[in-house]
């Protein structure tokens, strides 16, 4: 199939919305009007429930994330974590405390536990390699790794060490601003990685960060179409909030829409990506991550990381705090059903996406 239309019965539904041939007629040209305009914002949303349902009905996939590491090499300049952030505080759990709370999982509905930090020497491949073979045989989670750049022969032996997935997000699809703010990396290099993964068998999960300064709608535009293209399994994407007070704000700080219709085109475009709502939109308004699981999100990635690292693993101000309360992983289950969703059963493997061309021109 060359085209997906979306044929969607909502009033008020704006002329341009009620009936999109997707993808072949789509360019950055034609998502830069829709991403602009607030008018498109309630209607996306509509669309991107719909295109869900129509799938995962409202079943949410629980992900229990562990931050196992603050240190990292790398100057990345928009995380809190990266080296020579002078406000951060370094750690490195013990393999017996990521077991410890790997282990608390199941019994509380999740299937999935991922392993997130920087790219800490102290995680080498061989101690990685234990660790998931560890968490395989006592507790049968699915292991999501996402542990940024590694060698390929890496890859391949986590993948044979019995991770399933990883998430590495290509952050933008512009050369300039990626090299802008990755100054020890290249975009080249980050997309090796991504096919690196695909060839060592993973479940490969990638996307970028809205509104990096200095970027504009015509790249976003682009990252959400070259998103598509790379035909993930899972879509991480998320709003840029400086790290640091005094650093330059995002894009569209002032126009919190923009990242909802965002996060709407990409389940419009890629019906059958697992789509997380990411801890970040609780920090920049328009309903937080209830609004996104309402309009499009299938997953939720709650935080087990222990409480007393949980504030060092400060990619941004004030991050842990969106962690607590009504989101406390205990208390996840509860929520959603009390915004009208149920908790997914099954493992949550990535779905096959049809065997179709998607331009990002």
């Amino acid at each position: 199939m060359s085209n997906l239309e979306l044929v969607i019965d909502a009033e008020n539904l704006p002329p341009a919305l009620r009936t999109l041939e997707l993808p072949d007629a789509l360019t950055p040209g034609a998502l830069v009007p829709i991403l602009d305009d607030e008018a498109f914002t309630l209607p996306l949303a509509r669309m991107a429930r719909q295109r869900r349902e129509e799938l995962f009905g409202r079943r949410i996939h629980l992900r229990g994330i562990i931050e196992i590491s603050s240190r990292c090499p790398r100057r990345c300049l928009y995380c809190g974590i990266r080296a020579g952030a002078h406000q951060a505080h370094r750690y490195t759990m013990s393999d017996s405390e990521i077991m410890a709370r790997a282990r608390m999982l199941p019994s509380f509905g999740y299937r999935t536990v991922v392993l997130q930090g920087g790219e800490d020497p102290a995680f080498d491949t061989e101690r990685l390699c234990r660790l998931v073979e560890r968490i395989t045989r006592e507790t049968a989670l699915v292991v999501t790794l996402s542990l940024g750049e590694m060698p390929p022969e890496a890859y391949h032996a986590l993948h044979q060490a019995g991770a399933d997935r990883f998430l590495l997000r290509f952050e933008t699809s512009n050369p300039e601003l990626f090299a802008r703010f990755h100054p020890d990396s290249a975009l080249e290099r980050r997309l090796a990685a991504l096919e690196a993964l695909r060839e060592a068998g993973f479940q490969v999960g990638t996307g970028f960060i809205m509104g990096l300064p200095g970027s504009t709608l015509e790249d976003l535009a682009r990252d959400i179409l070259f998103t598509v293209a790379q035909r993930p399994g899972m879509i991480g994407s998320g709003p840029y909030i400086p790290p640091e007070p005094g650093m330059l704000r995002n894009s569209f700080a002032d126009r919190p829409g923009v990242f909802h219709r965002a996060m709407a085109l990409l389940r419009i475009l890629a019906p059958w990506a697992h789509i997380p709502a990411t801890t970040a939109f609780d920090s920049i308004g328009g309903g937080g991550r209830e609004a996104l699981l309402l309009a499009g999100c299938n997953v939720f990635m709650a935080n087990l990381t222990p409480e007393k690292y949980r504030e060092q693993y400060a990619l941004y101000p004030k991050k842990a705090a969106t962690d607590t309360s009504r989101w406390h992983f205990l208390a996840v289950p509860s929520t959603l059903e009390n915004l009208g969703l149920t908790v997914a059963g099954g493992a949550g493997h990535a779905l096959v996406p049809p065997p179709q061309e998607v331009s990002n021109a």
